[in-house]
């Protein structure tokens, strides 16, 4: 199970990650593997995981390479004004907690779950 979200700063996310942190030891225990992947940077990845306890394995994509290749991301660039008005009053310091020094990152991750089959590449 591969989850992407923006990361420990963004609200709904963090209900996200509760949630996929209850849910880990099933997960675990049906033989499959929960995979949490963001763009936060290793230092508020660190933190992220620190104070939410996770359980679950949690990476950064720093670039949106693996986003950008499940089509799980989109260029900030076409954003509705409000929309964009609305991220950087909920999140004032979304650029810089994915070590960009824009005002906005180029592109957001969309809050997606992807279930891969194993059997898939078997």
């Amino acid at each position: 199970v591969i989850n992407f979200i923006l990361g420990g700063p963004c609200s709904w996310c963090a209900e996200e990650l509760a949630y996929f942190n209850e849910v880990n030891t099933c997960v675990k225990l049906m033989g499959s593997h929960l995979i949490t992947i963001t763009p936060e940077t290793l230092e508020n990845l660190s933190k992220t995981v620190k104070n939410r306890k996770m359980k679950s394995t949690y990476l950064s994509d720093k670039g949106f390479n693996v986003a950008r290749d499940f089509g799980a991301c989109y260029e900030t660039s076409y954003l509705p004004e409000d929309v964009l008005q609305f991220c950087l009053e909920s999140l004032p310091n979304l650029a810089e907690d994915f070590g960009y020094t824009t005002k906005l990152p180029p592109k957001l991750p969309l809050r997606s779950t992807f279930i891969i089959d194993s059997d898939y590449y078997n």
